[in-house]
């Protein structure tokens, strides 16, 4: 909890510097390297062969740091302030996290977990919006891969953090 803390007061400071329009924090930056990534699993949806497990990139942000990058909201909502430690776990994913894990139907409100589908250490997550994919793949960055967004403020995470900052002001 210090650390989510301690990240949004940053986030708050440099989103004071005159012509900052928006500023976040993720644990990994589109097409950065290393890549996390996650195993996960969908509610009510087990996997039909073991040996083909479904991944994800892993991300863990502030609520603005998809703001920040330009993301398009395409349902749902984006992550807020109100997802607290203490608020119920939710999850931002992709179209492409979508399209795989619930083709043709519509993710809001669904539960997704990190792990296979016989690991309960982590708790289910409920999808609260989509948005439009990112390319984070550094490899085959013509493709769209599944990724999903968790808050800092719900989500402990050793990677360091990488202060992401959209401005008008001159870069210098």
């Amino acid at each position: 909890r210090r650390r989510a803390a301690d990240l949004q007061r940053l986030v708050e400071a440099v989103g004071q510097i005159p012509g900052v329009t928006n500023a976040g924090i993720t644990t990994n930056t589109p097409l950065q390297r290393p890549s996390f990534d996650s195993v996960y699993s969908i509610e009510g949806r087990p996997v039909v062969n073991p040996n083909e497990v479904p991944i994800t990139a892993h991300r863990v942000v502030t609520p603005d740091y998809l703001r920040a990058i330009g993301v398009r909201l395409l349902g749902g909502r984006l992550l807020s302030d109100s997802d607290t430690a203490d608020a119920p776990r939710v999850v931002l994913i992709t179209e492409e996290l979508a399209r795989q894990a619930w083709p043709g139907e519509d993710p809001i409100g669904r539960h997704i977990r990190r792990g296979r589908a016989t690991d309960t250490h982590h708790p289910w997550l409920t999808v609260v919006g989509v948005v439009g994919d990112v390319k984070e793949d550094r490899s085959n960055f013509r493709i769209d891969r599944a990724a999903w967004y968790l808050p800092y403020a719900q989500e402990h995470s050793a990677a360091p953090p990488n202060l992401v900052i959209e401005s008008q002001a001159d870069p210098g």
